[in-house]
């Protein structure tokens, strides 16, 4: 098996067995950067499964390491209100 036969395989089980996508839900991936092509092939089945919007939120572990050691620490625990928000929202629907 290739690796790129093995990403497609890791995406499908991911998707349909993990996450149990749906047609017409939306799916969201959460990530670090390093992880993207892993994002993208559950993206690209995610769609195959019928899923309306993949929405993918990417982290990266040297920005969370300079916010914690240059960042001001009385915003530490701070998230932008909008984010907030949508994960209000999204965890309604």
């Amino acid at each position: 098996m290739t690796p790129e036969e093995r990403l497609q395989r890791y995406a499908e089980l991911a998707v349909r067995v993990g996450a149990n996508v749906q047609s017409g839900q939306d799916a969201v991936v959460t990530c670090l950067v390093e992880h993207a092509e892993i994002a993208r092939a559950i993206a690209r089945e995610a769609y195959r499964a019928g899923t309306r919007h993949v929405i993918v939120l990417y982290g990266d572990l040297h920005l969370w390491r300079a916010t914690i050691e240059l960042g001001p620490e009385e915003e530490l625990g701070w998230s932008p209100p909008y984010l907030l928000d949508w994960y209000r929202r999204w965890g309604e629907e």
